[in-house]
Order: C-alpha cells, then sequence, then structure tokens
C-alpha cells in the first residue's frame, strides 16, 4: 500500500538523475507526482490530495518554514532527498521538522518500506483512524528508532519527555533512566548557559532553530562534546509545547581538531625559530 499523491520539490532548473529516478520509481507503482522547482509553485500544486512531500535538503534548508507549513504541521510526511547526506544536515533537517530523509541514489528495498510505512499513515488516516492526532508515536517511530543520532523531546521547563535509544546510550543511561533528570541535569556546569539567549531567541519567534557545540555529562562523570541542533514543536495556535533536540557525540572530531591546532602552533614556532 502507497502514498496515492506526492510532491517533489526540487531546489532549481537543474533536475538531477537521481531525482529523475526517484520520480519513475514512484511513478512505476502508481503514484501520481508533482514536480515543483519553487516553494512557490509548490504551494500552487499543494492540495488535500497530497499525502507525502519529497524535498531536496538545500530547498527544505532554504525556505524550512513554509514547507513545515505547507505539510501542515506534520500532518503530511515530509521526507528530505539529498545525494549527499552527512549526519549533521540529518540533524539539522529532523530539528526543524523532517519527517524523515532518503539518500540518493537510494535503496529500493529502503524506499519501498517507507513508501508501504507512510502508506499505511495516510490510508488509516483516510478511513477516519487520525492516528497523527490519536498516537503520534507512531507517526515519528522510524526516526526516532532508525536515526544514528540521539533524538528527544523535552519540555519547557527541561524535562526529558521522549528519548532514542542512541541519546540514552550518548550518556550512558537506559531510557526510563534519563527520562527521570533534566536536560540541565547532564550539562556540563561550565556550558550550562552559553545557548541560553539562543533558546529565548527560539521561544519568541525570533528563530526557527539552532545549532552549537557544547559539553555533557555521562552517567559515570566523564564529559563528552556533542553538536546539539534544537527547534521548538508549538500547537495550532502557536503555544510552545516542547523542544526537539538531535544530539550527535563530537568528542572525537573536536579533540582531534584541538591536536591539530596544537600541531599548526607547534609549526608555527618552529618555522619562527628557523
Amino acid at each position: 500500500m502507497y502514498p496515492q499523491t506526492s510532491l517533489i520539490i526540487i531546489n532549481n532548473e537543474r533536475i538531477s538523475r537521481a531525482t529523475r529516478e526517484l520520480l519513475a520509481f514512484l511513478r512505476e507503482r502508481g503514484v501520481v507526482c508533482y514536480l515543483a522547482k519553487a516553494i512557490e509553485s509548490a504551494e500552487e500544486n499543494s492540495n488535500d490530495s497530497i499525502d507525502i512531500i519529497f524535498v531536496e535538503f538545500a530547498a527544505f534548508i532554504a525556505k524550512k518554514s513554509e514547507l513545515i507549513r505547507l505539510a501542515k504541521n506534520g500532518e503530511i510526511p515530509l521526507l528530505i532527498i539529498s545525494e549527499k547526506f552527512e549526519e549533521k544536515e540529518k540533524m539539522e533537517a529532523f530539528a526543524a521538522g523532517a519527517t524523515d530523509y532518503i539518500t540518493l541514489p537510494f535503496s529500493d528495498r529502503e524506499l519501498e518500506s517507507k513508501l508501504a510505512y507512510y502508506g499505511r499513515i495516510n490510508y488509516n488516516k483516510k478511513a477516519g483512524r487520525d492516528i497523527i492526532e490519536i498516537n503520534p508515536n507512531d507517526l515519528y517511530r522510524i526516526t526516532f528508532e532508525k536515526a544514528a543520532i540521539g533524538i528527544a523531546h523535552v519540555g519547557l521547563k527541561g524535562k526529558w519527555l521522549r528519548v532514542n535509544q542512541r541519546l540514552a546510550t550518548m550518556f550512558g543511561y537506559t531510557p526510563a533512566e534519563i527520562v527521570n533528570k533534566t536536560w540541565w541535569d547532564l550539562t556540563y556546569p561550565e556550558d550550562l548557559y552559553l545557548d541560553s539567549d539562543l533558546m529565548t531567541r527560539l521561544l519568541a519567534g525570533e528563530i526557527d532553530s539552532y545549532s552549537l557545540t557544547k559539553r555533557y555529562l555521562r552517567k559515570d562523570g566523564s564529559v563528552f562534546w556533542g553538536l546539539l541542533n534544537v527547534s521548538l514543536h508549538s500547537d495550532t495556535d502557536g503555544n510552545p509545547l516542547y523542544f526537539i533536540f538531535t544530539l550527535q557525540d563530537e568528542t572525537s572530531r573536536h579533540l582531534a581538531e584541538l591536536a591539530k591546532t596544537k600541531n599548526q602552533n607547534n609549526y608555527t614556532v618552529v618555522s619562527w625559530k628557523v
């Protein structure tokens, strides 16, 4: 069972070979596809019959707010497509409200399973079983369970509401243990207020999301560096409900950069002496 209609949004006039293959794949399976080269034309093609939206990463980053509205704030699955998908980009997409992602060139098996999954959601929704409202966890199951990064919903007062296994493991806790902590409990004390201004601006609606690298505390007391992306989920009236956090362990990369900087400084000193 597949979605009946889809909307594919690209970022420029050139359609890549991989995107053409995606388009052909969908059409071979009976999915009616609309192709838009800009958010404006996407809005013209968008209607109540759209079941799923595919959007190139560059287009998503450029027009995040408009695309989230186009996807009816999560009611329509929004899948990001990219030929080069770094972990940092996945984190940025999830933090900004993307439902899932597909790396091009795609795997037939992966795309088949995702189409079947989102098609089942649409079938239930159209049959009057509004699982998005009743059971939102089902909509984000793939994102939470399959992501190679830590993902969490965090209350406005810092309480963990929901975490995936990857994030819990990063801190050395089980998901059941970590929800008894707050975000502040696991942040390195000296870095606690590094993003306080950014969070204030996020709550005020001045920015859609933010990211930064800072230190965190594991259960055993050890410290690690993490790249954090934060966005805000609000109700239909614009009232903030909770934060969406994605986190990636950047310790190895950070230490490598420090070592590189140290070596460069040493080299500079030696060269100066010569």
